[in-house]
C-alpha cells in the first residue's frame, strides 16, 4: 500500500537574490555582538565592521546571524552580486534607501524597496 500521508513545504528566506554572487568567509572586529543577516559591514584594518549612517562605503552583507560577541569571528558575507534591500540593516535598523548608492558602488545591488524602520 503506497500513500501520501501529507505534504511539507520548507522556505529558506535568504538576503541574497539571483545566481550570481561573490561570497567571502571575512573576519570581524573583535567584540561585536548582536550580528543579523542583512547587517550592512564596512571593512576596516583589523576586520569588518556593522556600518552606520555616517559612513561613506559600505563593502559587505551580512549573510548569517552571530549572536555571540566576536573574538577572531570569520563569518559568511556577500561582496559582489544582488541583495533584496527589505532584507538589509544598517545599525540594527532597516537600512535606507541611501544605502543602496553607497553598496552599487562596490559591486553589490540592492533590489526591490527597503524596508521601514520600526
Amino acid at each position: 500500500m503506497n500513500g501520501v500521508v501529507g505534504t511539507i513545504e520548507t522556505k529558506h528566506e535568504t538576503v541574497l537574490t539571483g545566481d550570481h554572487h561573490i561570497v567571502e568567509t571575512a573576519k570581524m572586529q573583535d567584540n561585536i555582538t548582536g550580528l543579523k543577516v542583512g547587517d550592512v559591514l564596512v571593512a576596516t584594518a583589523t576586520g569588518y565592521k556593522k556600518g552606520a549612517a555616517a559612513d561613506t562605503a559600505y563593502d559587505a552583507v551580512l549573510l548569517e546571524d552571530f549572536d555571540e560577541k566576536t573574538k577572531d569571528t570569520a563569518l559568511n558575507v556577500c561582496v559582489h552580486g544582488t541583495v533584496r534591500a527589505e532584507k538589509l540593516l544598517l545599525a540594527g535598523e532597516a537600512a535606507p534607501e541611501a544605502v543602496r548608492a553607497k553598496l552599487r558602488a562596490r559591486g553589490i545591488y540592492a533590489t526591490g524597496a527597503f524596508a521601514e524602520s520600526e
